[in-house]
């Protein structure tokens, strides 16, 4: 029994993964920080170097897994959450209000040794990782969308 299921360029194990963060509405993301510089966040990213893999590591804290969207385009691993604001923020009345409502994107440009097709990611405490294979003659692998767990 094959337990893998393909769906939009996504290999997910086992089941079907559904993001809440659709593709259309990512542009309508860009569209907005083009317009407004405060509105799109860039989190800090560490990378890490192993003997056999890159760990990628993106602060992005107070968000749910399914809120991320992340894909590879050849060499480079984008990484966007939509931050919508709360029906309750909007009717609530704040004394102090800090928290802001806001959009992270970040854009990774990877070594050229990276193979982004085995690409896997984790989202735990705050910090999204990602774990990209190296590869002796890694060429790019097209638009892949890569499942966060």
């Amino acid at each position: 029994m094959n337990n893998v299921t393909t769906t939009r360029k996504s290999t997910v194990y086992p089941g079907e993964f559904t993001s809440l963060i659709k593709e259309d509405a990512l542009k309508e993301l860009l569209e907005l920080a083009h317009k407004n510089e405060d509105y799109l966040v860039m989190p800090p990213v560490n990378v890490k170097e192993s003997t056999n893999f890159f760990t990628v590591e993106v602060v992005i804290p107070g968000i749910s897994r399914e809120e991320l969207l992340v894909f590879t385009d050849e060499q480079v691993i984008s990484v966007f959450v939509m931050n919508e604001a709360s029906k309750d923020h909007a009717a609530a009345t704040f004394t102090t209000h800090e928290f802001k409502d806001r959009c992270f994107g970040r854009h990774i440009i990877l070594p050229k040794s990276a193979d982004t097709e085995f690409t896997c990611a984790e989202y735990k405490t705050g910090i999204l990782y990602l774990f990209i294979p190296k590869g002796e003659n890694s060429t790019g692998h097209g638009h892949t969308q890569i499942v966060v767990y």
